[in-house]
């Protein structure tokens, strides 16, 4: 059985995070974004090419309009006529299926994702934060989820991942998870276009008391500081960077390629959640292993570009724009970047 690492460690481990880099202008009205709702075009795409070669990226943003119907025409036309397609950079693990299948773990998996998530002592957030950070986040408890008490035992870094899921659902935002899967349904109805999987498999070893106290282990290895530092810069986010969000949900699904690029990041290196993560004990595994998936892709899309006439991709805006940058990487190449207007 499989899960996405990242997935494992930021969202249930650490939370769901997401850094929206500062727009490079103030809009010029303080008036309320709306997000679009209903049919949209979809989102605008990179073409990178290598003579007469082309491969084309799909886009992925860590925030879409949660009530939206794109329209996947040009998408899947370009699928249909390409020779390969390539899924972007993950990483999943395989434990045993007697872990998996086991009822006893069935009930006392989900025990232990809780204990894991409470703070040491039983204390609350409001014990464990600066009485200016818990003001804040008082302030918008109140305005989001008033009722709900159960955020406030957690420990911050779990915390922090249960807000973001309230105040995203409460804005008409969710994860792009569902995007990814209907693309893949894309791909996959194209029997003649071979999909390619960059995604780094790898098998965790040991016994539930194995996987359980390496879990304790990551848990108790991330720093205080930094903890407290990744739900301080998440709630900055929800505080001030809504509309943020929403300008880049709505250039997903509206092709606006600039303000993607103006206003959407997620996961650069020097972000306090990032730090978290890989100061914890299994940061630098983790580091190694998205590298390597990322390397799997360059390898793949060059290949790719080298045999195929046209090749499409998916990849998240993270490697499309800033210092991971994937697409920067095929451009110092020699490959020339073709990006949407």
């Amino acid at each position: 059985m499989k899960v996405r690492w990242l997935v494992l460690a930021i969202s249930v481990l650490v939370g769901f995070t997401l850094q929206v880099v500062r727009a490079q202008e103030a809009p010029p009205e303080d008036l309320e974004v709306v997000v679009v709702s209903g049919r949209q075009p979809g989102p605008p795409l990179w073409k990178v090419t290598s003579g007469e070669n082309t491969l084309w990226i799909l886009p992925i943003v860590p925030v879409v309009p949660k009530d939206i119907e794109w329209d996947d025409s040009r998408v899947a036309e370009l699928i249909a006529d390409s020779q390969e397609a390539i899924d972007p950079p993950g990483v999943s693990l395989s434990v045993s299926k007697k872990l998996i299948f086991n009822p006893v773990n069935w009930v006392r998996g989900p025990r232990l994702i809780k204990r894991l998530s409470r703070n040491p002592d039983a204390k609350t957030l409001e014990q464990v934060l600066p009485a200016e950070l818990w003001q804040r986040y008082s302030a918008l408890k109140q305005h989001y989820f008033s009722r709900d008490k159960d955020i406030d035992t957690m420990r911050p870094s779990f915390a922090i991942g249960a807000v973001s899921h309230t105040i995203l659902k409460e804005e008409k935002l969710r994860g792009p998870k569902e995007i990814e899967k209907h693309v893949g349904k894309l791909i996959d109805k194209q029997r003649s276009v071979k999909r390619t999987k960059v995604e780094v498999e790898e098998r965790v070893e040991g016994s539930y008391a194995d996987l359980t106290a390496r879990l304790e282990k990551l848990v108790e290895s991330l720093p205080k500081d930094d903890e407290v530092q990744c739900f301080d810069n998440q709630l900055k986010l929800f505080e001030h960077r809504v509309d943020d969000m929403k300008r880049v949900a709505n250039a997903w699904a509206t092709g606006n390629a600039r303000d993607m690029e103006s206003y959407s990041t997620l996961g650069e290196m020097d972000d306090p959640c990032t730090r978290l993560l890989l100061a914890s004990s299994e940061g630098g595994y983790m580091e190694r292993l998205i590298a390597e998936s990322s390397q799997r892709w360059m390898t793949s899309v060059e290949a790719a570009l080298a045999r195929n006439h046209s090749t499409f991709a998916v990849l998240p805006m993270i490697y499309i724009k800033g210092s991971r940058s994937l697409v920067d990487k095929l451009a110092a190449k020699g490959y020339t970047v073709h990006a949407p207007l």
